[in-house]
């Protein structure tokens, strides 16, 4: 009551509905969110360099401390802690920032603690998928994540066409093959013409790499049905793994569509002479 009399006299009218009465430690928690959490690691960080190294000056950072130290020294037991107490045994809201700076301490040295606790994100936090994505390329997990991503995938979760296109933009980044499973997803969702271009674009590429000459059959005859100019290239491109002179064929038949399918039959065969 009597913050809304303070605030009218001000000009100001209190919204209820964005209002809450805490204790000052919660307000104090609100305010500060992650910050002091981190602010502990880094401390015990510190604490571990100083007995490694002898005393450190207070006022530097962690990175600045680094750069004396090998990565591999620092404390691992004290972000995984961190990371136990704030995500595997927490309740509480999911806070990004602190998820995010656990998994590059963890990333950097090859440690798959959060393995599990990431792979399950897809569904309960879609927006961290990239984090998680690039978490599982640092420790190399492929094996499990492929078969969690899979799963997900082929689950009612998966309902974000964004989500799916990160997921196969980034299969298509790794030089580890994909499973048989995610090859045949990346087939349904390549024909799937209900699918932004964008997405079916990225599952293409699986195909190029790992498909089968069946699915190379039908890339090519997806051609004559496609009507953007972009998406024509983007189908000669795919194409690059075709028996070398039927591919040739059809690309003598086609360079003529428009300036993107001539750049992209010869960016095909300029990268066949070079291998």
């Amino acid at each position: 009551m009597f913050l809304s009399q303070a605030l009218r006299r001000r000009g100001l009218n209190l919204q209820s509905a964005k209002t809450e009465i805490v204790s000052a430690a919660q307000a104090r928690n609100t305010i500060e969110g992650v910050a002091p959490v981190i602010a502990e690691v880094q401390q015990r960080y510190r604490e571990f360099l100083e007995d490694l190294m002898g005393a450190i000056s207070p006022y530097m950072s962690i990175s600045e401390i680094e750069e004396s130290v090998d990565p591999n020294d620092a404390p691992i037991e004290v972000v995984r802690e961190v990371f136990r107490l704030n995500f595997l045994e927490a309740t509480g809201n999911f806070n990004k920032t602190l998820f995010h700076y656990l998994l590059n301490r963890l990333g950097a040295q090859k440690d798959s603690y959060a393995i599990d606790c990431c792979l399950n994100q897809f569904s309960a936090n879609p927006q961290e998928t990239q984090t998680v994505l690039d978490y599982v390329q640092m420790v190399g997990e492929f094996e499990k994540a492929f078969a969690a991503i899979e799963g997900f995938l082929e689950s009612p979760d998966c309902i974000y066409d964004y989500q799916m296109y990160q997921i196969f933009k980034w299969l298509s980044t790794l030089n580890v093959p994909p499973t048989a499973g995610l090859v045949a997803i990346a087939r349904r969702t390549t024909f799937d013409n209900a699918r932004p271009s964008y997405l079916r674009a990225v599952c293409r590429l699986i195909l190029q790499d790992y498909g089968t000459m069946a699915d190379l059959d039908r890339l090519e005859a997806s051609y004559s049905t496609v009507h953007e100019d972009f998406e024509k290239a983007q189908v000669l491109v795919s194409l690059k793994r075709l028996e070398f002179g039927r591919r040739n064929a059809f690309y003598g038949r086609v360079v003529g569509d428009g300036l993107l399918c001539e750049r992209a039959v010869k960016l095909v065969k300029e990268q066949r002479k070079l291998s």
